[in-house]
């Protein structure tokens, strides 16, 4: 469990369970040992975060009164593109690992495909697009959703592949990487696998949904996304359900925190115990933390 505070890491802890009372009380204790008292807390809109009577926000307000709940605007974008892909494919699996077959395609093929792209690419980069991170801004799977949003906006506009990084291995198919069912959709389109449906998703994911997904550190214009005229139904309920239909500032996300994951994984293998990692990730993310990834 990743806790921060005033935008910085205050706790990385190894719960005993997943269960709502074990992580509202670890987060009692911490922010209690550290005389925190919050007014808001962030987190995805999962049923035991959210649970009216016993989830982790209910129990929290226990001994927090004041404290406001706001879901991660980045879960409710993917839950955006979740329904949407499933009003186009269908409801595949409950798997924790995207099974659409055009998925599992490029993802058994990936060596190959990549080399296809990439003999499609001509000798120069890939532009910016206005209203779009720069290339250089963005890391990870983050910047390869960039990328690919850019990539198959010129490849319809301009015709031709420009030039951009692939990664050597296929990106993730799990359902908890928010970057990856956007990141196979426009891949399926560059490699032309079932392309009547899949032209149709990116179409929403081109011009409404990518955008607020990279606004989320700037703006985000809700309405633009709940006045498509492509959004799926279950896509908008989910939009009404936390009253997002206009203009917001600097939307509260996990973003951070998702970056705390990534780093925790790359830094695991050089610490004895637990208690040593989270001294070292205190450290180092508060020390080397940019907003940059």
């Amino acid at each position: 469990m990743v806790i921060l505070y005033d935008g910085k890491l205050i706790a990385l802890r190894k719960l005993s369970s997943k269960k709502s009372d074990t992580i509202a009380t670890e987060i009692v204790t911490i922010l209690t040992e550290k005389n925190i008292v919050p007014s808001i807390a962030v987190c995805d809109t999962e049923p035991t975060n959210t649970g009216h009577k016993n989830g982790v926000i209910a129990r929290l307000q226990i001994k927090f009164p004041n404290i406001i709940y706001e879901p991660c605007r980045l879960h409710i974008l993917d839950l955006v593109i979740k329904h949407q892909i499933i009003s186009v494919f269908g409801s595949h699996s409950s798997s924790p690992n995207l099974s659409y077959p055009f998925i599992k395609t490029i993802q058994q093929n990936w060596s190959k495909f990549k080399d296809e792209i990439e003999y499609k690419m001509i000798t120069e980069d890939l532009p910016n697009l206005s209203d779009f991170p720069g290339n250089d801004e963005r890391r990870n799977d983050y910047r390869l959703l960039l990328c690919l949003v850019k990539a198959v906006h010129f490849l319809r506009s301009d015709k031709v592949m420009y030039k951009f990084h692939l990664p050597l291995n296929p990106p993730s198919v799990s359902q908890a990487r928010w970057n990856s069912k956007a990141i196979f959709c426009l891949l399926a389109e560059i490699l032309n696998l079932d392309r009547e449906r899949i032209y149709e998703l990116n179409t929403f994911i081109l011009n409404f949904w990518a955008q607020c997904w990279f606004g989320v550190r700037d703006k985000v214009n809700w309405n633009l996304l709940y006045n498509s005229n492509l959004i799926s139904k279950k896509g908008k309920s989910v939009l009404e359900k936390h009253n997002l239909f206009q203009q917001e500032l600097r939307p509260p996300t996990n973003e951070a925190a998702e970056r705390v994951f990534r780093m925790m994984n790359e830094k695991i293998s050089h610490c004895q115990t637990f208690s040593n990692l989270e001294l070292m990730m205190i450290q180092y993310y508060n020390e080397q933390f940019r907003l940059n990834f």
